[in-house]
Order: structure tokens, then C-alpha cells, then sequence
């Protein structure tokens, strides 16, 4: 879960947020090694020191994530140097964590402590499902205008849709660096193409979460399908190369059934294929000349990575 669209107030003050605001607010120019490395201790230790390391881990991410979403920075460069710092630390052991407790055996079951006992941070233990649970949430609420129905003004300090867009542009620049290592699949790229790319017309349709027909506080379809495409464009961007390098075989074996997953525009059932690629850079050309400003210049630079890879796997 994320409590980015809570009530401010309505939660217990997160010990973490205090940390990571206070190091987002100093200038660019003093994110400095000691300085970024000193914060990332800080918050290991508090998550090692914790009789429940678990909840701990639920904290700092969603005090991270949420630094993320109401940042007004077009630079994500100040979260990566933090989440960097992080995972190069040394794996620690739980200090007030009782051996064979119920909390032990759920962070062991879970695999966010590993079967040495210590916390790994080279892969940060909880992210990826607290990641996958922000981007979830963020994605279904995406068409909201944020706007709360009992008070008629907005509590939020940006769009739900501009949160969605900020959450992905970091997630994918994080992709782009860290590879699947940094808690990022290069899957979700795919499913991102899969599902605009390859469906005829709009995004939004019945029954599906972008679909905005008569509600109220919602935005349209064709502004969820605009917001859908610049999406699938960051994506491919800065994670289409991850995407592309990773083994097939890998592929083959843990996404089979999403990889074969007839669609719209897609029924060759082959999974990942030069082809496949190449259908996407044709719907990219297509949709550069159908949208406008940002997502046009989004569409643009998506087909220009993509028409990369082509280019240099075909030789020419």
C-alpha cells in the first residue's frame, strides 16, 4: 500500500520522511559522497535497529516514493544518488529482531531477509513489492482529478496523473542504470508496449480503470489514452534497452504466457520478436503524429530508441 492519496494528518508521522526530506532539501551541489552516504546509513541503521525491521522497510519506502511523486525537480538525480548509496552498503543483521519470532519467519518467508539472517541492500530488501504496489495504485487512480468529492478542493499538491508521470520517469531512468538489479523489472516496459502499443484505438474501455465515461472528478478518455501513450514513451525511452538486452531464454522461462498474449494488432503468439519491435516503432511514428507537446516529443524520442536497436541489431 502507498499513502500518498491519504488525508495529510490522517497517519502517525513517518520517522523516515523527515530523513529523506531533509537531504532532498539541500541544493544539488552539496549531495556530496559523505553527505548522501551519512543518510543512507542513517536509515539502514533505523531499519536494523527496528523491533520490527518489516514495518520499517514499508516506512522508508514509502517515504522515498513519495518524495518521488510530489518532487517539483525535473531530476530524479538526488533519489538515485540516495537509492545508490543504499544498495552499495554492506548487508547488516537485525539488531532487536527475536530469533524464531513470527516477524523473523514472515521477513525470511518473503525473502527480504536472506537465509544468512542479514538484510542484503544490494537489493533492497522490500522495494520491488513496495514498488510494484505504489506503481499499481498510481496506474488504477491515474484518471482522478484530484479532487475529493466531500470537500470539493484537492488535498494533493499535483494531479494524480502528473504523480503517475513522475513515479515512471524515475522508475524507468532507474531501469536504464540499474538494470533488473535495481528493483525495476525491464518487464514492465514490455507490458507497457504490449498494452498501448499494441491495442487499436483508445486505451480506455469499459470496465478497465482508465475508462472515464460520466464520472465525476475523473479525466477523460482521451486524456487517459494521451497520459497512457507518454507513459509507454518514457518507458520505452529509458528502459527499452534493458528490455531488449535481457536473456531470452530468462524471458522464455518466468513470462511465457504474458510474452505469447494475443492482442489487438498482435497475434503471432512468438513472444519478444525483432518484429514485435518493429510494430512498435511503426505505432510510435504513428502516434508522433497524432499527439501534441510533450507526449508527441515523448513519442519521438521512444521511436528514435527503438528504431536504434533495430538498426544496430539488423547491422546497417
Amino acid at each position: 500500500m502507498t499513502t500518498i492519496f491519504d488525508i495529510p494528518g490522517t497517519n502517525p508521522p513517518n520517522p523516515f520522511t523527515l530523513i529523506v526530506d531533509e537531504y532532498l532539501s539541500h541544493s544539488a551541489s552539496q549531495f556530496s559522497s559523505p553527505s548522501v552516504d551519512r543518510t543512507a546509513s542513517l536509515v539502514i541503521e533505523k531499519v536494523t535497529a527496528c523491533p520490527d525491521p518489516g514495518n520499517a522497510l514499508y516506512l522508508l519506502w514509502d517515504a522515498f516514493f513519495n518524495s518521488i511523486v510530489h518532487t517539483t525537480s525535473t531530476s530524479f538525480d538526488s533519489h538515485l544518488t540516495l537509492l545508490s548509496s543504499i544498495r552499495a552498503h554492506p548487508p547488516t543483521k537485525p539488531t532487536n529482531l527475536l530469533p524464531g519470532s513470527d516477524r523473523e519467519k514472515a521477513l525470511l518467508t518473503s525473502g527480504h531477509l536472506q537465509p544468512d539472517g542479514l538484510f542484503h541492500w544490494s537489493r533492497p530488501p522490500l522495494f520491488p513489492a513496495q514498488w510494484r504496489d505504489t506503481h499499481d495504485i498510481l496506474e488504477a487512480w491515474r484518471n482522478w482529478d484530484g479532487i475529493r468529492p466531500s470537500t470539493g478542493t484537492s488535498t494533493l499538491s499535483a494531479t494524480p496523473a502528473e504523480y503517475f508521470l513522475r513515479f515512471v520517469t524515475f522508475s524507468a531512468v532507474l531501469l536504464s542504470q540499474t538494470g533488473d538489479a535495481g528493483g525495476v523489472h525491464p518487464i514492465n516496459v514490455f507490458y507497457a508496449a504490449r498494452n498501448i502499443l499494441e491495442r487499436q484505438g483508445m486505451h480506455a474501455k469499459e470496465g478497465e480503470p482508465g475508462h472515464t465515461t460520466g464520472g465525476e472528478h475523473k479525466l477523460d478518455a482521451q486524456q487517459v489514452w494521451e497520459l497512457d501513450v507518454r507513459v509507454t514513451a518514457i518507458w520505452l525511452k529509458y528502459g527499452g534497452r534493458a528490455l531488449w538486452e535481457m536473456d531470452g531464454a530468462y524471458l522464455r522461462e518466468h513470462y511465457a504466457r504474458t510474452l505469447d498474449w494475443k492482442t489487438d494488432l498482435w497475434n503471432e503468439g512468438r513472444g519478444l520478436t525483432k518484429e514485435r519491435w518493429d510494430l512498435w516503432r511503426g505505432r510510435l511514428r504513428d502516434l508522433e503524429g497524432e499527439m501534441e507537446g510533450e507526449t508527441q516529443k515523448a513519442a519521438r524520442e521512444a521511436s528514435a530508441v527503438v528504431e536504434g536497436l533495430l538498426v544496430a541489431e539488423e547491422g546497417i
